[in-house]
């Protein structure tokens, strides 16, 4: 069982891994159980178990992790974890080390105002910019171009064809 320790920050990786845990695939020689219905046991007990911690509790790259974090795993299998409204992403490997940032605060290609999500499809990556719009970045992060439009939303998907689903509201009829 993950210990919880006091610090804010530390408690938010744990938090993080332990959300991350419920993403990923089962382990090898884990069978995946479905419960239906509801279900009330005096003997039963939730164990979280830290699976990675992004950059270590202070590390680099972990002032991204929080309330408002979005994290997505690349074509390669590197972790990207960006916090709403800053202007870069975090690369983190697989085991949680990490391996640098992209992007930075600016109006170049690969540059962003505020980020306020991230998405992998099969060939691009897409950072959503709300300043902005979408940039899409090839599997080694170079920029590929931007789309620029405005709109808010909630969440977004990218589908195998690339097209993106967004859900949210567009402040004009030309976005």
């Amino acid at each position: 069982m993950t210990e919880v320790v006091s610090a804010p920050r530390q408690r938010r990786t744990v938090v993080l891994a332990a959300a991350w845990a419920l993403v990923a695939q089962p382990a090898a020689g884990q069978t995946a159980v479905d419960v239906s219905g509801d279900v009330a046991c005096r003997e039963c007990r939730v164990a979280m178990d830290t699976v990675l911690t992004l950059g270590g509790l202070d590390g680099p790259g972990s002032q991204l992790v929080g309330e408002y974090s979005r994290a997505a795993v690349d074509q390669k299998g590197r972790i990207l974890l960006a916090k709403f409204g800053l202007p870069y992403i975090a690369v983190f490997d697989s085991t949680g080390a990490f391996l640098g940032e992209i992007g930075g605060r600016g109006e170049g290609p690969g540059e962003y105002a505020n980020i306020s999500h991230i998405n992998v499809g099969p060939r691009y990556i897409h950072v959503f910019d709300l300043s902005r719009g979408c940039t899409l970045l090839d599997a080694d992060h170079a920029f590929v171009r931007l789309d620029r439009f405005r709109v808010t939303f909630n969440t977004s998907a990218v589908m195998p064809s690339e097209t993106v689903v967004l859900a949210g509201s567009l402040p004009t009829s030309e976005s």
